[in-house]
């Protein structure tokens, strides 16, 4: 549904939609019984299994220059937060859980679970390269008693230019 009264309409040529999720091998209720035993006195949240944008482990947009998109992100994590950046694109968020704001520019977006977002990206005047985009979730991986804690909750994604 769009907004007949959106203060953006007009100062974009196309919309984009792009989901993150955290994954886990479990289902929530077993996630959430393991979450409130007795023994986990921090009640640290489970560490997810992958992260996914828009349900998939790989996800590219194709990009003509010179045009103007606007991006909706919503979250569909259950426990993890994401963080989101663009190569070579700034970001002009203009929405944040449904409620215009002023926009203001940014390189990296904290989605947290259940959030959405939305933002303008400007695309490059020119195809000489395409461009990746990167989500990693926001885990704090201190707790994990691990010596050499792995950081592999990491996904890219593609503005494709040029095929």
């Amino acid at each position: 549904m769009h907004d007949p009264n959106d203060p953006y309409a007009g100062q974009f040529d196309e919309e984009l939609l792009l989901t993150t999720s955290d994954w886990y091998h479990d289902q929530v209720p077993v996630l959430l019984r393991s979450m409130l035993v007795a023994t986990n006195t921090h009640v640290l949240p489970p560490f997810p299994e992958a992260i996914l944008l828009n349900d998939a482990s790989q996800v590219t947009f194709q990009f003509t220059p010179g045009k103007r998109y606007k991006v909706r992100v919503i979250s569909m994590a259950a426990f993890a937060s994401t963080l989101l950046q663009f190569d070579s694109h700034t970001m002009r968020v203009i929405e944040v859980d449904g409620t215009y704001i002023k926009k203001h520019d940014a390189y990296q977006i904290r989605i947290l679970p259940a959030q959405r977002y939305t933002f303008l990206l400007n695309a490059q005047p020119t195809a000489r390269r395409n461009y990746a985009f990167t989500a990693s979730l926001d885990m704090n991986r201190d707790f994990a008693n691990d010596p050499a804690p792995v950081y592999p909750f990491n996904i890219s994604g593609n503005l494709i230019y040029d095929k």
